[in-house]
């Protein structure tokens, strides 16, 4: 998100795009460790190595969280300007 745009917009928007952005985080978190463990228990403990596959999955959403961190961090401290 550009400087700009969070220029533009209420405390009440930046509010409530932080707490948008917390709760994909927290969902996302969720799923990443539901994948682990599920293809973990498949994989190691029953010996089906087709789900191989699934380990990498959680592997492409740690970027995707960390843009989400990075953006909730410059909505966190445009709102600390303004207070």
């Amino acid at each position: 998100m550009k400087d700009q745009e969070m220029s533009n917009m209420s405390t009440d928007e930046i509010k409530q795009k932080i707490s948008i952005n917390t709760g994909i985080s927290i969902g996302f978190i969720v799923l990443f460790v539901f994948i682990l463990l599920s293809s973990g228990y498949l994989v190691f403990i029953k010996g089906n190595m087709a789900f191989v596959g699934l380990m990498v999955i959680p592997a492409c959403m740690a970027p995707i969280l960390i843009s989400i961190g990075k953006s909730n961090n410059k909505l966190k401290e445009e709102l600390a300007k303004r207070s």
